[in-house]
């Protein structure tokens, strides 16, 4: 991901922060407040540069990255004087939890962590359908759910044939 921006919307975002918190996700942070500042970005269907990835580099860690970024995001909620990004951010949350999932290889323990995070969560306010169907169903199926937009009974249908 290559970023251009200009110095003066990073300045008016409060530039990088270097908070224990946010140590190796200052980027996403630092994007997330040019959003609430106003910033548009736009991306290009092109790759412009490459990174290497390998297991001894300090964001390969996939839970400690996990958490922080799950911290960042409440952070950004409860930052919101408004509520305009919240919708925004807890659907990031739930994402985040689920890519944390399925890099996981859907284990059973990496589950109970992503449902518990879920249920005691003030940002993701569940509902009581969330949690009673949290407790029957896989996560990744209950992220569906939560994420399906129904356009067509047909459809609706064969998410639940599927469950």
């Amino acid at each position: 991901l290559t970023v251009l921006a200009t110095y003066k919307s990073i300045e008016d975002a409060g530039c990088f922060r270097e908070e224990e918190y946010i140590r190796n996700i200052e980027d996403y942070d630092l994007w997330l407040r040019m959003l609430q500042n106003g910033c548009r970005f736009y991306s290009l269907n092109r790759v412009l540069g490459s990174y290497r990835i390998h297991g001894s580099q300090s964001t390969h860690g996939a839970m400690g990255r996990t958490r922080k970024m799950l911290t960042l995001l409440e952070e950004m909620v409860k930052s919101d004087p408004n509520n305009e990004y919240k919708k925004y951010y807890r659907s990031l949350i739930l994402k985040r939890l689920n890519i944390y999932y399925r890099k996981n290889n859907k284990s059973r323990q990496i589950e109970e962590y992503c449902k518990k995070y879920y249920r005691k969560s003030e940002i993701m306010n569940p509902s009581v359908i969330d949690i009673l169907l949290l407790n029957v169903l896989r996560f990744d199926k209950f992220v569906r759910y939560k994420t399906l937009k129904i356009r067509r009974f047909r459809s609706f249908g064969k998410f639940i044939s599927e469950i």
